[in-house]
């Protein structure tokens, strides 16, 4: 899920326009799931939206040292297409 400067008006996007990405997360903790299946939950936990299927991107260690807890990246594409006052949202 991203974010930027210009309050959700992608008309206003330009170079100078600063983002902020903020990842869905979650525990793989429930029995019998998983990590896509985690993953798919917690987008619709998180944002709201009903995706069908997720793509690993990649895996990473994080707190090395101190923890084992290892991080498993996924995405979802999206396409915004906006008509007039309407949007609609397409799943690839």
């Amino acid at each position: 899920m991203w974010y930027h400067e210009t309050g959700g008006d992608t008309s206003k996007i330009d170079e100078n326009t600063g983002f902020s990405y903020e990842f869905c997360a979650g525990l793989c903790d429930k029995e019998g799931l998983e990590p896509e299946e985690v993953a798919i939950e917690e987008v619709l936990e998180e944002t709201g939206y009903a995706v069908p299927s997720v793509n690993y991107i990649t895996s990473s260690f994080t707190g090395l040292g101190f923890s084992a807890d290892l991080l498993l990246l996924y995405t979802h594409y999206m396409v915004r297409l906006l008509l007039g006052n309407l949007t609609f949202y397409f799943l690839k």
